[in-house]
């Protein structure tokens, strides 16, 4: 994701230093620029505060858009199933605990009934042999079943996806980390491009979104039948936004940029 001006794509730049945290345009610096071409004259908006400006409009759109639920919704569902997997695997390696058990004391039964010569030799190795070769491909099949346990985690789930994304969103707003934000900016913002208004002394800031989500619907099959499903409509992928006042200084940098220390 690129921090960029909208009139040229030239690359803003993060600068941190003891009396500046700034974004500023690459073509400021002088061995980038062409020869007689004049340094970027658009003002370096403050860092910190541009970032809190971008992971704020970027927290709304997620909070209203429909394609999001559906995306946090579909994720639930699929935790859901794994728990539903993980439960019908222990219910099978039960099944074959209780297998086990049973073919090992008709080992046994058929061994008394050899040493008390009821049963011929040939019949005895015959039976016990069979008895071996089914016990040793369940006790495989429980190995099999077990590294499938450990692959699916041993997590209790159950989904009220709807209560879930209500404490999703509101993790959003108690300043999450570094990490949390940078890794929500990689996936759903492509770019930010930035124009400056020397009018109103504004940044004018478009940030453009890999997915079509802002301004989404959700449209029902029939409205009065719900159980028929619905489908997504697909919002637009930009939404345009003025930077000016102040918003809450916090220490993140390095979101989208490289940074100059």
């Amino acid at each position: 994701m690129h921090l960029l001006l909208k009139s040229n794509n030239s690359k803003f730049l993060g600068r941190i230093k003891t009396d500046e945290r700034t974004y500023y345009c690459g073509r400021k610096r002088k061995e980038v620029r062409l020869k007689g071409e004049l340094p970027c004259s658009i003002p370096s908006p403050n860092l910190d505060r541009f970032e809190q400006f971008i992971w704020e409009n970027l927290t709304r759109i997620l909070k209203d858009s429909k394609l999001i639920r559906e995306e946090f919704k579909i994720q639930q569902l699929k935790e859901t199933e794994l728990k539903n997997s993980k439960s019908n695997l222990e219910s099978e390696i039960g099944k074959i605990d209780k297998k086990i058990i049973d073919i090992t004391n008709q080992k046994e039964r058929i061994l008394k009934l050899y040493m008390n010569n009821v049963i011929e030799e040939k019949t005895y190795y015959k039976e016990y042999k069979g008895f071996d070769k089914e016990k040793s491909d369940l006790s495989e099949l429980k190995t099999n079943h077990l590294n499938n346990l450990i692959l699916l985690g041993d997590s209790n789930f159950w989904v009220n996806w709807v209560n879930l994304f209500s404490e999703e969103v509101n993790s959003w707003e108690k300043n999450p980390s570094f990490e949390y934000k940078r890794e929500k900016v990689e996936k759903y913002i492509s770019k930010i491009e930035l124009d400056y208004d020397k009018t109103n002394s504004v940044h004018l800031v478009d940030i453009v979104l890999k997915y079509p989500m802002i301004n989404d619907e959700l449209i029902w099959n029939d409205k009065n039948d719900k159980s028929k499903g619905y489908t997504i409509k697909s919002g637009e992928t930009v939404v345009s936004r003025v930077f000016s006042k102040p918003h809450i200084n916090i220490s993140l940098h390095r979101l989208w940029c490289g940074v100059d220390s």
